[in-house]
């Protein structure tokens, strides 16, 4: 799950997205690596 000039990284809020636009979070399950 990587994005072209961002970065992402798995926090307790769930993934933390870095892009050109902003600041994105996708929030997931407690326990779950899915991306």
């Amino acid at each position: 799950m990587a994005m072209a000039g961002g970065s992402v990284v798995l926090g307790g809020y769930g993934w933390r997205v870095f892009t050109d636009r902003g600041f994105v979070v996708i929030p997931i399950a407690d326990g779950n690596c899915a991306g």
